[in-house]
């Protein structure tokens, strides 16, 4: 798999983020606003595979295993930063599921912004 899927898993983290980038009082580097994206990306992938970011690396982490149980990394050779994402452990299924998870929350964003209600 290596590294096909990691664009699409950057394209749909990219989306959120544009999501909440959009409120008034958006401020990248405040810790409110990075504690806010890890939640949000803790309960998608809740929503897709039962376990948490952190759970993920814990559980499939393995040096054991080749490119230690990795499914996607960015360029050719993977780096240390790469085993530290979840999302590069994720197989195909579960990177649809999550796909799927992204593009409906958008959607509801969208729809709650044409109608000027908060999220």
């Amino acid at each position: 798999m290596g590294n096909r899927n990691f664009k699409r898993i950057k394209v749909f983290w990219r989306k959120v983020l544009e999501i909440y980038a959009t409120s008034i009082d958006y401020n990248p580097n405040a810790e409110e606003s990075i504690l806010f994206f890890k939640q949000v990306q803790n309960k998608m992938h809740w929503a897709a595979h039962q376990h948490t970011a952190a759970e993920i690396v814990f559980f499939r982490a393995d040096a054991e295993k080749e490119n230690m149980g990795l499914t996607s990394w960015e360029g050719k050779h993977l780096k240390k930063s790469d085993s530290e994402i979840a999302k590069n452990y994720l197989n195909d299924q579960e990177l649809d599921a999550l796909n799927k998870i992204v593009s409906a929350y958008l959607d509801i964003a969208e729809v709650r912004a044409l109608n000027h209600e908060p999220m």
